[in-house]
Order: C-alpha cells, then sequence, then structure tokens
C-alpha cells in the first residue's frame, strides 16, 4: 500500500545527482529500494488498479522506470537516473499514437499529468484535422481547462504555423 514519498526519498535523489557513480549507488541501493522504487512502484499499482476499475475495456498496462541509465545515454547523464517515473498506457505497437498517463518524482518535487511522447507527424495531422472537423468539442474542453489553476497545456510548438485555428486553440493546434 502507497503511503507517499518521505524526506529520504528526497535525500536520495539528491545524492544519486551529486554523486552518480556505482560506488555511492550500491552503498545507498538499499536506501533507493525502500525510498524511492518500491513507493513508486506501489503508487503504480494503485493508480493502475483505480484506472482498470474505472476503464476495464482498455486494456491498460503500467510500466516503472529503472534507475539505471541506457548505457547508449550514459555520456550524457551518469549511470543512474536522478528522477523516475511511472506510466499507464494502452500497449500498443504505435504507443505514441495514443495519450498516457504519467507520475514523475525528481529532487526538486513531482508533476503528474497526462500527454503524447514523439507522436508521429501523420497522427499530429489526424489530431489536427480532427481539430477543424470538431472544433468546438476542443474549445469546450480548453475553456475549462483555463479557468483552472492544477493543470496546464505544454510543450514544444511547431517553428512554422500548421494552420489557421482560433486563438483559443491555438496552442492545441501547434
Amino acid at each position: 500500500m502507497f503511503t507517499g514519498f518521505t524526506p529520504e526519498t528526497i535525500d536520495f535523489l539528491w545524492g544519486i545527482r551529486m554523486n552518480n557513480n556505482r560506488d555511492w549507488f550500491l552503498e545507498h541501493k538499499q536506501d533507493y529500494l525502500d525510498h524511492l522504487y518500491h513507493p513508486l512502484k506501489e503508487l503504480g499499482e494503485e493508480l493502475m488498479s483505480a484506472m482498470e476499475e474505472a476503464y476495464p475495456d482498455e486494456g491498460l498496462q503500467l510500466k516503472v522506470t529503472r534507475i539505471y541509465r541506457d548505457v547508449r545515454r550514459v555520456k550524457y547523464g551518469g549511470l543512474y537516473k536522478d528522477h523516475l517515473w511511472l506510466v499507464i498506457s494502452q500497449p500498443s505497437e504505435e504507443w505514441t499514437a495514443r495519450p498516457a498517463f504519467y507520475f514523475e518524482i525528481s529532487p526538486e518535487g513531482y508533476e503528474y499529468g497526462m500527454g503524447y511522447y514523439c507522436a508521429r507527424p501523420v497522427q499530429m495531422e489526424q489530431y489536427r484535422r480532427r481539430i477543424r472537423r470538431e472544433p468546438e468539442a476542443l474549445e469546450k474542453l480548453a475553456r475549462k481547462l483555463n479557468r483552472q489553476s492544477t493543470f496546464h497545456l505544454e510543450g514544444d510548438e511547431y517553428k512554422r504555423s500548421k494552420g489557421e485555428c482560433s486563438e483559443l486553440l491555438k496552442p492545441w493546434f501547434n
């Protein structure tokens, strides 16, 4: 059962950021397991259970990241990640075509939300066609999002506009 993260969680995350080497990690591996990995996995399992109950026919899957950095990326940031995340998504060969729910924890704090990861151009064009065809549905959602302060739209916009749409929908369109 998920009981929350502790100050030791953040201490470990800062520690691995400042001491990203095998000796330090092995000395603190039990801290990693007790204060970061197991609580994150428990949180994911509880979220997954709630999502499966709410959406039983979606065939969702839970993935919890490993702390070990991909060996191809070690030159960019050390052996270990200083932030971990979980993702709940639909299993699919085209997994970038579907939104996923995520939670991420880092030394600075945490974030959660829903989004796409590296959607392909054809998928984004299908998305923009739907906005052109049915702008009212997304305008309603955009206005609702703009009235609250918990969630916000973020992401890189294309350098060149992908077409015309209302001012309200431009951040969603581009």
